[in-house]
């Protein structure tokens, strides 16, 4: 039975791709429908690294309920969406010599 995931990695621009010299790194939010966690971290991993990015360190991952989001969150949209399409990312991104606290986007 497919259900959606919530997984969260810290990464970093590849190398000389298109977000090296603007992104110090970021965190890429994935909602992912899937059997199991293990499908849904294979199959964000495939997305961060086809986006050119590195994942560093997977911060949270959990399966979500149908309840888990109050009906203005900003999760509930992405959350819609990977039960729509199978599939959700959003990612946020802080500059270079910066951190979290200074995301861009």
């Amino acid at each position: 039975m497919d259900v959606i995931f919530f997984l969260r990695f810290e990464v970093e621009p590849l190398v000389g791709s298109a977000n090296w010299e603007e992104c110090g790194g970021g965190q890429f939010n994935c909602w992912i429908r899937a059997d199991n966690i293990e499908a849904a971290r294979k199959r964000a991993l495939e997305v961060i690294e086809s986006d050119s990015w590195v994942p560093l360190r997977e911060e949270e991952s959990l399966e979500v309920p149908d309840d888990h989001y109050e009906p203005e969150a900003p999760g509930l949209t992405y959350y819609d969406e990977a039960q729509r399409d199978g599939e959700a990312f959003v990612v946020h991104t802080w500059p270079p010599d910066g951190d979290e606290e200074q995301a861009i986007n």
